[in-house]
C-alpha cells in the first residue's frame, strides 16, 4: 500500500513544496499558491496541484482546510475540490468539488475535462457553519467504484465508478482564501 504525507516542512527556493505539481492553467509566471508556517497557501482561484504519487486506483485521502477571511466565507461562494482518477495530459478524471455559502455545502461529484463537467451526484447539508482560521478535516475514500468521505460534521457517499489517475486539490472559487495542510 502507498502512503502519501505531507506536512509542507520542505519547499524550493521560492516555497513551493516538492510533492506537489502545479498544472499550468493559466499563462501567469507567478506561482498559484506556496508553503506558509507549515501551510499550502492557494494565491489563485482555479489553480490546481497534483499530488507527486503513483496512479491511484483505490485510496484515502485526508487533509486540512483552513479559511483565511471571514469575508471570503460569507459574502461570496467559496468552492474547492479534490480531482481523482485524474489524467493530467488529458485534463479529464473525476471532480469532488464542494461549494460553501450562507452556511450550506453542496457537495457535487462531476466527470470533468477540460472545463467541461457532467454532474454525477450531488447532497446539499443546511446548517453547517464554517468559521475563518478554524482548521476542518476533508476525508474522502474511493474504493470498488464508490466514492465516500467527510467534512465539517457532515458525510457524503456517491457510487463513482473506477476511477484510475492521479490526486489533485484544487481552488475553484476561493480567493486567495483557502490553505490545505497535513494532507
Amino acid at each position: 500500500m502507498y502512503v502519501f504525507n505531507e506536512k509542507f516542512n520542505l519547499t524550493n527556493d521560492i516555497n513551493m513544496p516538492y510533492s506537489l505539481t502545479e498544472e499550468n492553467l493559466y499563462p501567469y509566471t507567478n506561482t498559484s499558491g506556496w508553503v506558509e508556517d507549515g501551510k499550502f497557501v492557494f494565491a489563485r482561484e482555479g489553480a490546481r496541484f497534483i499530488l507527486k504519487t503513483p496512479v491511484l486506483k483505490d485510496f484515502t485521502f485526508s487533509c486540512n482546510l483552513e479559511f483565511m477571511s471571514p469575508l471570503a466565507l460569507y459574502r461570496r461562494l467559496n468552492s474547492w475540490g479534490i480531482c481523482f482518477g485524474y489524467d493530467p495530459a488529458k485534463r479529464s478524471g473525476k471532480l469532488l468539488e464542494m461549494k460553501y455559502f450562507n452556511d450550506t455545502i453542496c457537495t457535487c461529484l462531476y466527470d470533468f475535462c477540460g472545463k467541461n463537467k457532467n454532474l454525477i451526484c450531488e447532497k446539499v447539508t443546511e446548517n453547517i457553519t464554517l468559521e475563518s482560521s478554524k482548521s476542518y478535516e476533508l476525508k474522502l475514500s474511493v474504493k470498488d467504484g464508490k466514492c465516500t468521505g467527510a467534512f465539517a460534521n457532515m458525510d457524503f457517499e456517491f457510487e463513482c465508478g473506477i476511477a484510475e489517475g492521479k490526486i489533485a486539490i484544487s481552488n475553484i472559487e476561493s480567493i486567495k482564501s483557502l490553505i490545505f495542510s497535513d494532507i
